[in-house]
């Protein structure tokens, strides 16, 4: 199962400040934040209306047999957050 949240550019997100200012420099390094929370319903909105359907990862190894839950309603995050998420995971997609 996986469930999409689209960003628009907008203001900052909170919740995505929270779960980045612990991350670890590089794209595999493994870092352990201590005294950090991160509760993933943070990203959503109080309007969770949403499309399903089947399909496979976008990743891979494009395993199929995926059930989608894509929020209807895009949250937002600032120009400076999906710079950065952008410069680290440059290919977040399935290959042509």
């Amino acid at each position: 199962m996986v469930v999409g949240v689209m960003f628009d550019e907008g203001a900052e997100n909170r919740a995505l400040k929270t779960l980045w200012a612990d991350q670890p420099s590089e794209k595999e390094m493994v870092a352990i934040a201590s005294g950090t929370s991160f509760n993933p319903t943070s990203l959503l909105l109080p309007t969770r209306s949403y499309y399903h359907f089947s399909d496979s990862l976008t990743t891979p190894p494009c395993s199929e047999g995926v059930s989608w839950f894509v929020l209807r309603t895009p949250v937002e995050a600032s120009k400076a957050q999906t710079e950065r998420f952008a410069a680290r995971y440059p290919m977040n997609a399935r290959p042509t």
